[in-house]
């Protein structure tokens, strides 16, 4: 996944459906983190991932991460 490596430790792809990538994330501080870069993750996925398709990206908290 194409986040900032003092995020990746946090996160964890969960699903990937319908063309929309799910993350799995331990709090909604580290979601809102995310948010922040979205737009980027997004470009970086569709093109370095080759995940064409991609339209969304959504964050699922899970505290038992």
């Amino acid at each position: 996944i194409h986040v900032p490596d003092n995020l990746r430790a946090y996160t964890k792809v969960a699903n990937y459906r319908d063309d929309c990538l799910v993350i799995s994330v331990v709090s909604a501080a580290w979601a809102t983190e995310l948010r922040f870069i979205l737009p980027q993750m997004l470009q970086s996925l569709r093109v370095d991932g080759k995940l064409y398709q991609l339209r969304s990206i959504s964050f699922y908290i899970d505290p038992e991460f």
